[in-house]
């Protein structure tokens, strides 16, 4: 799918890294995503280039590179190739975390709670003395 949808985007266009480029900092074969159907990208005169966000849900989604790593990319190709818009990559880049961070935080909410259910349903079960390590045991499972 090939769309711009919005002037700000146009003008930070040379900043978003081509189909070759993203492929690299998602740590995948190039071929890997110009297969890909469901990728939005831009066409920028024979490149297709990635919009910042999307190459980094695709370093999550394919866990070849850490997000880190991938966002020091980005920012480095526009750096490289667009110095006028280094700025609003480090924004998109730090959105993307703040958006991360609070996912993870949000899922571990989660899970916190359905160990306390667990533990709760299994209380009857667990001998007087040993529901720490029953604890112990479910958070240790839950975090692999």
């Amino acid at each position: 799918m090939t769309h711009s949808t919005s002037i700000e985007r146009d003008a930070a266009l040379p900043a978003f890294p081509s189909l070759r480029a993203a492929a690299e900092m998602v740590g995948v074969n190039p071929s890997s995503l110009q297969r890909r159907t469901d990728l939005d990208t831009i066409q920028c005169g024979r490149e297709r280039r990635i919009d910042p966000m999307t190459v980094l849900r695709l370093v999550v989604h394919y866990g070849n590179r850490s997000v880190p790593e991938a966002a020091n990319d980005l920012v480095a190709h526009a750096m490289q190739h667009a110095p006028a818009h280094v700025e609003r990559i480090e924004e998109l880049v730090d959105d993307f975390m703040r958006q991360r961070h609070a996912e993870r935080v949000e899922a571990g909410a989660v899970q916190r709670l359905t160990i306390e259910q667990i533990l709760d349903e299994l209380a009857p079960y667990i001998r007087e003395g040993e529901h720490q390590q029953a604890e112990q045991s479910l958070r240790r499972a839950a975090s692999q």
